[in-house]
């Protein structure tokens, strides 16, 4: 009787670990969803009158993607399933948030190295993201964020972070 019993809480176990385990995204798991609607959850607390007027668009080649993050002309990035931006629409003001979706068995930590090396955080010329720390290249699975934005960087991050 207690190996019975013994036996049917040994499968409760195993059964329940196995549900609490089963789909969580934790830091290292994938972020499903759009990027266009990721990136609606990245501003997230941010008020519309503290950003600015941003417009936002899909990047489909390698010119348009070295332009963004201010790379040196010839650059490309290997792997890139789909990118990502918002940026503002007019004016000199120092603010970029870039999503990359990497391809299945892209080396996703190459990516962001590349990225991180490539980055220029004064493209906008006349303005720039002041403090370093305010760069960040992030992961989450196959899902990169670059941003450079001097007021609601940290912000940004932590909703990134906290994508579900």
């Amino acid at each position: 009787m207690k190996k019975l019993l013994l036996g049917l809480l040994l499968v409760f176990m195993v059964v329940s670990l196995a549900a609490c385990g089963g789909n969580s995204n934790n830091a290292g798991g994938n972020v499903d969803g759009d990027l266009p609607t990721l990136m609606t959850e990245l501003y997230a607390g941010i008020g519309e009158e503290n950003l600015p007027m941003l417009g936002q668009m899909e990047i489909s080649d390698d010119e348009t993607f070295a332009w963004i993050i201010g790379a040196q002309e010839g650059f490309v990035l290997e792997g890139v399933k789909e990118a990502y931006v918002s940026e503002p629409m007019m004016g000199s003001i120092a603010h970029t948030v870039l999503l990359v979706r990497m391809e299945e068995g892209a080396d996703v930590e190459a990516a962001k190295k590349a990225i991180k090396d490539n980055v220029n955080p004064r493209k906008w010329i006349c303005v720039g993201v002041d403090d370093e720390k305010n760069v960040i290249v992030d992961n989450r699975g196959d899902l990169i964020v670059l941003i450079m934005e001097n007021n609601h960087a940290q912000t940004i991050h932590e909703n990134f972070k906290n994508l579900k």
